[in-house]
């Protein structure tokens, strides 16, 4: 035990407080780490006369433990809690992958896009296929129409040397 103002140090009474201290202290082997604490320098024993009274005291240990509490509770509320992840290493993460989903949607675009101008192609050539069956179609529909007319022709020509070969014939007969 110790008493008011007998010299123990301030680590020491630090060290008493009910709760997980926030205050360390830096050792040659072990530097602190002042992102999620606060730092005290080492101290030398103190006489406690020199320093503050009971009801200062408790005063102070009441003020420290709010602030621990409101510390805690901003650093729960900010992301920032022993051993988490920031809100901006999160929010660079997040970010990080609403960039890769845009370039990935990009991709996607320009893929849609290469098919559309490709199956447009397709259409146009179709288009020109079915124009030229079309006109295939139409020249042999001519040709067909050419070919009638010339058996119509032929047949005509047939009926008539046949008609001259019998006048011909009644004429050698004669």
């Amino acid at each position: 035990d110790w008493e008011w103002g007998s010299g123990s140090s301030l680590l020491h009474l630090l060290n008493s407080f009910p709760a997980d201290s926030p205050f360390i202290t830096e050792t040659p082997g072990k530097p602190v780490n002042c992102t999620q604490r606060f730092w005290l320098p080492p101290s030398s024993a103190i006489c406690w006369e020199n320093i503050a009274g009971p009801e200062e005291f408790a005063e102070s240990r009441l003020l420290v433990l709010q602030n621990r509490a409101a510390l805690q509770a901003v650093s729960t509320s900010s992301g920032v809690e022993e051993g988490g992840i920031s809100y901006d290493h999160q929010a660079r993460e997040e970010v990080q992958g609403i960039r890769s989903d845009h370039l990935s949607v990009v991709d996607t675009m320009q893929t849609m896009e290469k098919v559309f101008v490709s199956l447009e192609e397709k259409r146009k050539e179709g288009k020109e296929m079915k124009e030229r069956l079309a006109n295939t179609r139409d020249t042999i529909d001519v040709r067909e129409d050419m070919a009638n007319h010339l058996e119509e022709q032929f047949s005509t020509l047939e009926k008539t040397l046949l008609n001259i070969q019998l006048r011909l014939n009644k004429l050698i007969q004669q």
